[in-house]
């Protein structure tokens, strides 16, 4: 296995990934959602969902490294289940964040 200090970004780079999977299949839900919308409320819906999504992922990147870091060091946990729990934790919570700014932005914009 990697050794101890490149974990963390081994841990970034697996949320990173697994949240642009997140991405495509709610660009394609977003496609499927804003059927029958006008083009210019779809267009500004998906391109601030997108801004708020690559927003996220940042975000949970780095989230995603110090909560390795924390369980790591202060829980003294294995490398690999802070590994692991570190990456499903953020891409969860990622997930959730990237759902409900969809649903604020749908909303915001009046679409129903």
């Amino acid at each position: 296995m990697a050794s101890n200090h490149k974990l963390p970004w081994v841990a970034v780079a697996v949320t990173t990934f697994m949240l642009l999977i997140v991405a495509a299949f709610g660009l394609l839900a977003a496609m499927l959602v804003l059927n029958g919308v006008s083009e210019r409320k779809g267009t500004i819906a998906m391109g601030l969902w997108l801004a708020c999504h690559l927003i996220v992922i940042v975000l949970m990147g780095g989230i995603s490294s110090a909560t390795f870091r924390r369980m790591r060091i202060q829980l003294q946990w294995s490398p690999a289940v802070s590994l692991i729990l570190a990456t499903i934790a953020s891409t969860f919570i990622g997930t959730a964040i990237s759902f409900f700014s969809f649903l604020v932005i749908l909303l915001s914009l009046g679409i129903r």
